[in-house]
């Protein structure tokens, strides 16, 4: 059901094989350009390695989309679809996509891979920490207006899912297993929990029996309170991954340059990127400083964030990406730090389903 982490590490060595000087030039005479260098990317992706591309005209950053078995194709198509979409219909600075590829087999790097615009600016979460208080609440209002004008894009097709082409509804990507759509919020989290239980019961380890006796409980839980779930919004689009690292500002004029990294881009529930602001480095969060400008998530995004944390904990045990673990040199120490981070969350996840459920009973 899901590659482990050899098979991972494989194919992630087998896309680097054909990222050469000669097939880049090869890739940029379709597109009259001439190529000069081939670099690492200071502010690369941990999971979509990101390269600097030096032409005799525009400087490009060419991305190798994840290696992941259940991503194949998939992944890649709909981050093309959704940044030539956002290009299209909002002001949102975005890279152009200049070239793609969603097929290994017949890329000419033998990858899949995305060549776009690079675009100017520095990352906003290396600037974040020298700010002073009104400057952070002029970048966070911003961001709230990108957030607004993400809720307001025209979509085809309203299903919880990823994109494929023209758009139309498809299965989810990021950091997530390969399913959907689906037809509402409560549907997905249901099919994330199950195939979170049947990815543990292949293991038929008895160690992970606690596990998948809460992950029952929650869908108890949930059965039990259907207004955690309600939507009175239809879906919209959401970046999925908004934080410091993927926003590039200018310094000078105090503005956003570009929004990057839509890989984890979705249709969901309009409050999606709340939840993504959650989760980002800077300290104080994005989401904590438009909190204290007055500027707050609906109050559903607080009152089941709970039950999202305690699902995500539990499929972070079982559904994990090589790329995360490339820090470690040694294979071997790979692979202790995969077993160990999903142990962990595991872990995580079985005592915040049973904080959950105790605030229940209380």
């Amino acid at each position: 059901m899901h590659p482990d982490l050899a098979e991972q590490e494989r194919t992630w060595a087998q896309r680097r094989r054909g990222v050469t000087p000669g097939r880049v030039t090869q890739l940029l005479a379709g597109l009259g350009l001439g190529f000069v260098r081939l670099s690492p990317l200071e502010h690369s992706g941990n999971v979509n390695e990101a390269l600097w591309v030096e032409t005799d005209g525009p400087s490009l950053v060419l991305c190798l989309s994840s290696s992941h078995r259940l991503h194949k194709r998939d992944k890649t198509r709909s981050e093309v679809e959704v940044m030539r979409h956002m290009r299209h219909h909002t002001p949102v600075p975005v890279p152009e996509v200049l070239a793609f590829s969603d097929d290994a087999e017949t890329s000419v790097l033998d990858c899949e891979f995305i060549l776009m615009t690079k675009m100017a600016g520095i990352p906003l979460r290396s600037l974040w920490p020298s700010l002073a208080a009104d400057e952070r609440a002029a970048y966070a209002h911003q961001v709230k207006d990108i957030m607004d004008q993400l809720e307001a894009v025209p979509l085809p097709e309203r299903r919880i899912g990823g994109f494929r082409e023209g758009m139309k509804s498809g299965r989810l990507r990021g950091d997530r297993p390969d399913i959907g759509p689906f037809d509402s919020f409560a549907e997905s989290l249901r099919q994330t929990i199950a195939w979170t239980d049947a990815a543990l019961a292949e293991r038929e380890d008895a160690a992970e029996r606690p596990l998948r006796e809460r992950l029952e409980a929650l869908l108890k839980y949930m059965q039990a309170h259907p207004e955690l779930l309600e939507e009175p919004e239809p879906p919209a689009l959401h970046h999925g991954d908004l934080h410091g690292g993927n926003l590039l500002v200018d310094p000078t004029s105090a503005r956003i340059t570009a929004l990057l990294d839509w890989e984890h881009a979705a249709c969901g529930p309009p409050d999606g990127d709340w939840y993504s602001l959650r989760w980002a480095a800077e300290r104080p969060t994005l989401g904590t400083t438009l909190r204290s400008l007055g500027i707050h998530p609906p109050e559903r995004v607080r009152r089941r964030r709970r039950l999202l944390d305690a699902i995500d904990q539990a499929l972070c045990s079982e559904f994990y990406i090589a790329a995360w673990y490339r820090a470690e040199t040694d294979p071997s120490a790979r692979a202790q730090t995969c077993a160990s981070d999903r142990r962990e969350h595991g872990e995580r996840a079985i005592a915040q389903i049973d904080r959950l459920l105790a605030r229940e009973r209380s």
